[in-house]
């Protein structure tokens, strides 16, 4: 009986803990998938999606653009914008090649750090264009918990809507 009622609290701890949700954006026409604890947070502008958890092990923030805000060099290559949107943002990019996002033929995510905090804390930084829907955006990923893969799953679930 004892094991039984352990292995319950195993299994449902476990299965808590890989939970996920789906964030969706009708109005900026953009989707990606977070941990389940993570929520909306208000931010200063209408722009800006937000997210975070309460235990600040993660946050997710979006900032939106139209394209024509964005420079040409940036709209050429998401490579580009990502590398170079992370030293604008005071965060120093990795020695890793970053990666297009799987559902996302143009996009570019970078990994880089902020050293600002002690230890640093992983960043990705992620550049997508939506020429269909005229917009631009520039997403940050912050792994508070130091946990990488988390934040790099959350750049490869980016995917724009119709």
């Amino acid at each position: 009986m004892k094991k039984t009622l352990l292995l319950v609290i195993i299994a449902s701890f476990a299965l808590n803990s890989f939970a996920q949700k789906t964030i969706v954006s009708k109005k900026y026409k953009i989707t990606f998938t977070v941990p389940n604890d993570l929520e909306k947070y208000d931010t200063e502008a209408e722009t800006v999606l937000g997210y975070e958890n309460a235990t600040e092990d993660m946050a997710v923030d979006i900032e939106v653009f139209p394209m024509s805000e964005w420079s040409a060099e940036y709209i050429n290559s998401q490579k580009v914008a990502a590398l170079k949107i992370g030293p604008l943002l005071t965060l120093k990019n990795s020695y890793r090649e970053g990666f297009v996002c799987p559902l996302i033929k143009t996009s570019y995510a970078k990994l880089t750090y902020d050293h600002s905090e002690d230890p640093k804390v992983p960043v990705y930084v992620v550049a997508i264009l939506n020429k269909k829907a005229g917009l631009v955006y520039e997403a940050t990923i912050y792994n508070y918990d130091l946990d990488e893969a988390a934040g790099k799953k959350v750049a490869e679930s980016f995917k724009l809507l119709d």
